[in-house]
């Protein structure tokens, strides 16, 4: 007698995991254990203790596949499923059994950046991406919301990539804030959120002006919290003028500003949430009358010294009494 040929039969997806009510696709293939060769025109029956799959029973093509179609039922559990071949003259029988999980497909939300620093007033590019089981799921809504802040939208749809795009401005002051992402869940998909940390650094801007009110432009600035000692450096101000202001210490003092050419002074009081434009003296501009006076009293003081010490010395000249 001709010993029978060893078979294999597998299955795809396994396992299988459906929500309530979910069609999906299951794939039987029939090969050969000794080299792989698949084996078409044999019957695949199958039997199921979760769900209802159609047809009934399949014959396998040429390449040894059928297909089935698995309908989960309305609620959720979890059974298995079992497919076989009853074997023949040539091949000897098989079977293969997959558990099969009926409930809500899990999400996840990422967000990114993850956690992040931004300054008062900016705004950053921020991505919500929902998955299940590692894939993207498209065209679900999230709902986001900030704790302090604006953000450019309060709900999208994901794109064909799970993906959400939204703007995140800061707030105008100094603080920590909240982004949290929620998909609310439905029929297939099981619900998740997420949320990510910022971190609000203070910054406001100076606008500084010239005395023909133009901007006093790309110069660094130089300030201190007392007249005469703005040893500190500023910043450069830009094309407009404008220098940023990043201490957070400084928000409600005045401080005194001067040019790095030494050209220009000024003084401003910070404001933590607005900017401030502010007008710088010219040196050159300042009264010269103290001056004038200084340098006057100077050479007064010069030339009566001079007189004083160039005075011809009176000489004493004794002879002797006549008799």
């Amino acid at each position: 007698m001709v010993a029978k040929i060893a078979t294999s039969l597998t299955i795809s997806p396994s396992p299988l995991s459906v929500s309530p009510g979910e069609t999906k696709s299951l794939i039987a293939t029939l090969s050969r254990v000794r080299d792989g060769v698949t084996i078409a025109g044999k019957t695949i029956t199958w039997n199921t203790t979760v769900g209802t799959i159609l047809p009934t029973s399949g014959t396998t093509d040429s390449q040894g596949r059928v297909t089935f179609n698995f309908t989960a039922p309305s609620s959720v559990g979890s059974g298995v499923i079992q497919f076989s071949f009853a074997g023949d003259n040539t091949y000897k029988e098989n079977s293969a059994t997959i558990n099969c999980r009926v409930g809500l497909n899990p999400t996840s939300l990422a967000i990114s950046p993850s956690a992040y620093s931004v300054y008062s007033g900016e705004t950053v590019d921020v991505t919500v991406t929902l998955t299940s089981d590692g894939n993207p799921v498209a065209y679900k809504i999230i709902s986001l919301s900030t704790s302090t802040g604006t953000l450019s939208s309060a709900s999208s749809a994901t794109d064909s990539n799970g993906r959400v795009s939204i703007t995140y401005t800061a707030p105008t002051q100094q603080t920590s804030a909240t982004i949290t992402a929620t998909f609310a869940g439905d029929s297939q998909y099981s619900a998740s959120s997420n949320n990510v940390s910022i971190t609000v650094l203070f910054r406001t801007f100076l606008v500084l002006k010239k005395p023909d009110n133009n901007p006093l432009a790309n110069t660094t600035i130089y300030y201190g919290t007392s007249q005469g000692k703005e040893t500190d450096v500023l910043g450069t101000t830009d094309p407009q003028g404008e220098v940023a202001i990043t201490n957070p210490s400084l928000v409600g003092q005045k401080i005194y500003l001067k040019s790095s050419d030494n050209k220009y002074v000024g003084s401003v009081i910070v404001s933590e949430s607005e900017s401030v434009t502010t007008q710088v003296t010219e040196v050159s501009e300042f009264p010269l009358l103290p001056v004038a006076v200084l340098v006057c009293g100077i050479a007064c003081a010069a030339v009566v010294v001079w007189k004083v010490l160039s005075k011809p010395k009176h000489k004493i000249i004794l002879k002797p009494k006549r008799r």
